[in-house]
């Protein structure tokens, strides 16, 4: 379901529509962590989730939410580092 929603945001933000990309990609991430919560122990849910963050703070990048896209990035960074550590 989630792979879904990137994908319906990928082409909604290539036509610019980004406001409808970032909703889409939003409802990705809902998912996405959703599953991490189910198994945290789960390398494969925390890459996914990671990369989720990644796409919005790409969008809210694109849509000027600076503030917004750093903190997706940062969501993503200790993911990354929480798996680096494993």
């Amino acid at each position: 379901v989630g792979i879904a929603h990137e994908k319906i945001a990928g082409v909604l933000r290539a036509a610019g529509d980004l406001s409808g990309a970032l909703e889409s990609y939003r409802t990705a991430l809902r998912v996405y962590d959703e599953l991490h919560r189910a198994d945290p122990a789960n390398a494969q849910a925390a890459r996914t989730l990671l990369i989720g963050h990644e796409h919005v703070a790409g969008a809210m990048a694109d849509a000027g939410d600076a503030a917004g896209a750093e903190r997706e990035w940062l969501a993503a960074a200790q993911l990354a580092e929480a798996l680096v550590q494993r």
